[in-house]
Parts: structure tokens; sequence; C-alpha cells
């Protein structure tokens, strides 16, 4: 048998990067805004600086990794294409298209007759 087997735990993993790509894509957006937001509250309000930049440089952090795991994770679909590119080889597309021309073969003679 030349067909390849795709193994369960190929889909599951495809399916928690998936998952782990839109926690991060999530937490991404809460921590830009979340800076943001703590930016406005320390320089306008009388809060402590020092605090504050504290605060910023965790959430900057906090942000920074988040985006890194978005853009490094791959989701769902990226991880499928992956997959199938696997096995998509020279020799298969030599294969496809000579059973493509057989059955081209087929369908003329049919209709010849």
């Amino acid at each position: 048998m030349d067909e390849p087997i795709i193994l369960p735990w190929t889909i599951y993993i495809i399916d928690v990067c998936n998952s782990i790509s839109a926690v991060a894509m999530f937490l991404s957006v809460l921590g830009v805004f979340a800076t943001m937001f703590a930016f406005i509250v320390i320089y306008v309000d009388d809060v402590d600086i020092i605090q504050g930049k504290k605060l910023l440089k965790r959430l900057m952090i906090f942000t920074t990794v988040s985006i890194i795991v978005t853009i490094i994770v791959p989701d769902k679909r990226v991880g499928y294409t992956m997959l199938a590119t696997q096995y998509i080889t020279e020799e298969n597309v030599l294969k496809a298209a000579d059973m493509v021309d057989r059955i081209a073969d087929k369908i003329i003679r049919v209709k010849n007759n």
C-alpha cells in the first residue's frame, strides 16, 4: 500500500496549535489595549512614575511574547497545508497526471464507440 497514513495525533496537534494561536491572538489584542490604557492612566493621573513604568514594562513584555507566539504557532489552515505539502512529491504528481491521461483516454474511447 503506497498511500500515506496520517496519524490521528497529527490532526490533534494541528488543532491544539490552532487553539494556542487563537488564544495568543486574543491575548495580544488584550495586551495592546491594556498597555494603551495603562499608558494613558499613568501619564494623565497622578500615578507613581516608577510603578507605572514597571507596569508598562510588564505589559509590553506580555504583549510582545503574545505577538511572537501568535506569529510562530501556525493556525489550522497552515497546519493542514504543511501536512498536505509533505505528501506532494514529483512522483505523486506524475502518477496523478498519468491517471488523468488514462481517464481522459477512456472517456474518448467511450465517446467514439
